[in-house]
C-alpha cells in the first residue's frame, strides 16, 4: 500500500456515486488527510466558500454542473486549489482538455486505491514544495541582512527540486548539473561578465524545473509523444519561470528558463523568437541542453556518440542554434580532447 507522507491537508471529493465517494473518503482519511465529500458541483462550491481546500478530486460527469464547469469555476475563483479529474472515459482528448483548462492530473475509473494515493501524493508534494519556496521567500524579506546565506538556502532548495525531476526519470539523472557546467563554460569562453555567467549557470541548472508539474504519464512515456501530449510538455518552460519568478536573485535567469526551447530560426517555443531576440542565456542553455540530451540514452532511442552529437550541432547551426555559440562550444570540446 502506498503511503502518503504529509502534514494534515484537506481534500474535497465530488462524485454523485456514493460508492466512489466512500472509497475516496476511506482511502484518504486513512492516510491522515482531512476529507470532505460533495455530490454535485454546486454543493462543492458551497463547501469551498466555507472551508479552505488544497485539492478537489472531482468526477467529470456530475449532475447540475459538469466536472469541467466546476474546474473552470475553481480556476477562476479559487486558483490556489489543485483539481484532479476522475473519469470513466479513458480518451486522450478528454484528458488533454482537462489539462488545458487547468487540471493538475486525471484518474481513469475504475482505479485502485494505490493509484489514487500516488496521484494525490504527487499533487500534495508539489504543493508542499511550492509552500516551502514561499516560506523561504518570506524569510529572505525578513532577513535581508543575511542575503548570502539566504541565496545559498534558495539554491539548495532549487537544486533539490531539480533532483526531484531527475529522480522521477532515471534517464535524466545528472542532466541539469551537466547542462549547467557546460553552459557555464560557454559563458566563460564568450567572456561574459561574472554576474552574467552566474545567471547562465543557474538558468541552466533550473531549465527543466517546470517538469515537476508535468504528469508522469507524459513525462515518462516510453515513446514519442502525441501532438496533444507535446503541447502539455511544452508548458514546462513557462511553468518553470512561474515557479521561480518571485525569487529575487533569480530574476535575470527567468527569461533564459522561459525561452530555452526557442530556435535561432524562429521555429521554437513558447514565443517563436528568432536570432538576437532570444535572450543570450537561453541560446547558451539551448546548445548545452541539446548536446547532453543527444548523448544521453532515452527509453525510445539510443544515445549518440559525442562525435555524432557535435556534428548534429554543426548541422543545425543557424537554424536551431546560434552559430556563434555552437562554434564556442565546439572549441571547448576540442580543447578538452
Amino acid at each position: 500500500m502506498t503511503e502518503i507522507q504529509t502534514t494534515k491537508m484537506s481534500v474535497l471529493v465530488v462524485d454523485d456515486d456514493e460508492s466512489i465517494g466512500e472509497l475516496c473518503y476511506r482511502a484518504l482519511t486513512n492516510h491522515d488527510l482531512d476529507v470532505t465529500v460533495a455530490e454535485d458541483g454546486e454543493e462543492a462550491l458551497r463547501k469551498i466558500q466555507k472551508k479552505t481546500f488544497d485539492i478537489v478530486l472531482t468526477d467529470l460527469s456530475l449532475p447540475i454542473m459538469s466536472g469541467i464547469e466546476l474546474l473552470k469555476e475553481i480556476g477562476k475563483s479559487y486558483p490556489s486549489i489543485d483539481v484532479i479529474i476522475m473519469t470513466g472515459h479513458p480518451k486522450l482528448e478528454i484528458a488533454v482538455e482537462c489539462m488545458k483548462k487547468g487540471a493538475y492530473d486525471y484518474i481513469v475509473k475504475p482505479f485502485d486505491v494505490d493509484y489514487l494515493l500516488v496521484t494525490v501524493n504527487k499533487c500534495l508534494a508539489k504543493r508542499l514544495i511550492q509552500q516551502k519556496l514561499n516560506d523561504v521567500q518570506k524569510i529572505r524579506i525578513e532577513l535581508e541582512y543575511a542575503k548570502r546565506d539566504m541565496e545559498k538556502t534558495y539554491l539548495d532548495t532549487l537544486k533539490a527540486l531539480a533532483n526531484v525531476i531527475e529522480l522521477r526519470d532515471m534517464y535524466t539523472e545528472t542532466h541539469s548539473e551537466t547542462v549547467s557546467k557546460n553552459a557555464r563554460l560557454i559563458a566563460i569562453n564568450m567572456k561574459l561578465k561574472r554576474d552574467e555567467i552566474k545567471d547562465v549557470e543557474l538558468s541552466a541548472l533550473l531549465h527543466d524545473i517546470g517538469k515537476i508539474a508535468i504528469p508522469d504519464k507524459i513525462l515518462l512515456k516510453p515513446g514519442k509523444l502525441t501532438p496533444e501530449e507535446f503541447e502539455i510538455m511544452k508548458k514546462h518552460s513557462e511553468l518553470g519561470m512561474n515557479i521561480i519568478k518571485h525569487i529575487g536573485f533569480l530574476k535575470d535567469a527567468l527569461l533564459s528558463i522561459l525561452h530555452h526551447h526557442e530556435q535561432f530560426d524562429g521555429k521554437g517555443y513558447p514565443q517563436k523568437l528568432a536570432g538576437d531576440n532570444i535572450p543570450l542565456g537561453a541560446r547558451i542553455v539551448n546548445v548545452a541542453d541539446s548536446y547532453h540530451a543527444m548523448i544521453s540514452e532515452r527509453p525510445y532511442r539510443g544515445a549518440l556518440s559525442k562525435e555524432e552529437a557535435l556534428k548534429e550541432l554543426e548541422r543545425c547551426s543557424g537554424t536551431q542554434f546560434d552559430p556563434e555559440i555552437v562554434q564556442v562550444f565546439l572549441n571547448i570540446v576540442k580543447k578538452k580532447n
